[in-house]
């Protein structure tokens, strides 16, 4: 039917499938441990499964900043009304575990923001751009559209976080910046648990607990059944009542974006988190003409799958 690419479908409930979306194998194992044996078929919430997984993730996982390339904004940021000369910091992957590593961070006078954030802005307010500091919005430049295309910021550099209530990333255009696709999925059913089926050995069951009468078995009357299920199952499909209508119409939703350069070194199989958009796994790394492709990894909120980052 094409809803799903294989077994190792990052939307599919299987070993593999779950492992390519993000799942370790060490929290996979913890979270085994917990159900201990049984012989029970049990069903299970996938918000608990992933929360244990996102407690695996987080102290390990890079830090880094994507901006989604629709609509993206180019800004202009002065200090003492000065352009700033493009310069570079080395600074932890990590802010609360050294051990990961250090990266890249770029500063300079040209920088790119998302359209949401910058829509959000009022004349003259004061934000914070994440690990800079605090900014004035001086100046916006709109499209007939409505959009914002270009913006001017003045650094204050005595400015306190606390005080901002918009803190946003931002990426400067002084480095080699990495085209990504970050990529989130719905669930391949609308339902928790499909409707249950009556076959022909459950009537039988059902007509025993009743005390009805046994019919005799009749190898014709089986061989009519079985056509008459086949037809029954084709009409089913037809009219969209069988199990396929309950699947999701649309379960992968795609954006386009660019990342820091140090996201050029991310591998298949990497985990990492792009600030306030969440965690995800490379699935494909970045090949000069080729964008790298990662999968948003669920970290147990009950929420819709983003369509826009």
């Amino acid at each position: 039917m094409g809803a799903v690419s294989g077994w190792d479908d990052p939307r599919f409930p299987t070993f593999r499938g779950i492992i390519r979306r993000g799942m370790t194998v060490s929290a996979l194992r913890e979270f085994m441990l917990l159900q201990g044996p049984s012989k029970n078929i049990v069903n299970m919430d996938w918000t608990v499964f992933w929360a244990m997984n996102k407690k695996a993730i987080d102290p390990i996982a890079p830090r880094h900043t994507a901006i989604a390339s629709d609509n993206s904004v180019k800004c202009f940021v002065r200090k003492d009304n000065l352009e700033i000369t493009p310069f570079s910091e080395t600074k932890p992957k990590h802010g609360k575990n050294p051990s990961v590593g250090e990266k890249q961070v770029w500063y300079g006078s040209t920088i790119w923001i998302e359209q949401e954030d910058a829509l959000s802005f009022e004349d003259e307010e004061e934000i914070t751009l994440m690990n800079w500091g605090n900014a004035f919005v001086k100046s916006k430049k709109m499209s007939p559209a409505g959009t914002i295309v270009e913006m001017g910021f003045a650094l204050h550099p005595d400015g306190d976080f606390k005080t901002t209530k918009k803190k946003i990333t931002w990426l400067s255009n002084d480095q080699t910046l990495v085209p990504v696709t970050l990529v989130d999925f719905e669930f391949l059913l609308t339902v928790d648990k499909l409707p249950a089926t009556k076959d022909k050995n459950s009537q039988k069951d059902e007509a025993d607990q009743a005390g009805e009468p046994e019919q005799p078995e009749d190898d014709e009357a089986d061989v009519g059944d079985e056509e008459a299920g086949a037809k029954e199952h084709l009409k089913q499909q037809k009219d969209g009542v069988g199990w396929t209508s309950f699947l999701t119409p649309k379960t992968e939703f795609r954006v386009d974006a660019f990342a820091d350069c140090n996201a050029a070194d991310l591998k298949e199989g990497d985990i990492v988190q792009f600030e306030r958009k969440g965690y995800f796994r490379c699935d494909k790394a970045a090949i000069p003409g080729s964008p790298a492709i990662l999968f948003n990894i669920p970290t147990g909120k009950t929420e819709k799958p983003k369509q826009g980052y």
